[in-house]
């Protein structure tokens, strides 16, 4: 469960803290030992995001993950192991996911890295056109 109090005294936020402690004490619940209250501008993680108070960024390792995740998924369709409309169902989520977020530059960079065309022999048929590369 994630609480977020918003309030300008610091000792406030301290006395509603305790008060939460206690009440979490008496129904035997623990707390993990990082939360305590802290000023909103080092950001807190929320749903794969560091909120600030003017900007939502996507966490670093999601952005490296889906990275990763996205060169698979070319090498795969290269391959021939997997379908256009699969690659692009899941860059739509990922986009239409961060796009909440301050992520144009990121989107930018992870999405503009490799070329989405399938590499075609040239005793093959194009798929593209359906017609036979060698002339045949």
């Amino acid at each position: 469960m994630t609480y977020c109090f918003s309030q300008t005294s610091k000792k406030t936020l301290w006395e509603w803290h305790a008060r939460i402690m206690k009440r979490l004490e008496n129904l035997r619940l623990l707390v993990h030992k990082g939360a305590h209250p802290r000023p909103v501008t080092e950001g807190f993680p929320f749903l794969g995001f560091v909120l600030y108070p003017r900007r939502r960024r996507l966490k670093r390792r999601k952005g490296i993950y889906y990275q990763r995740k996205y060169r698979r998924m070319l090498k795969a369709f290269h391959a021939g192991d997997l379908s256009l409309t699969a690659v692009s169902a899941s860059v739509r989520g990922w986009v239409n996911h961060v796009r909440y977020g301050n992520t144009v530059g990121l989107r930018k960079a992870v999405l503009s890295c490799t070329p989405t065309r399938p590499r075609v022999d040239f005793d093959e048929t194009n798929v593209w056109t359906g017609y036979r590369l060698d002339g045949g």
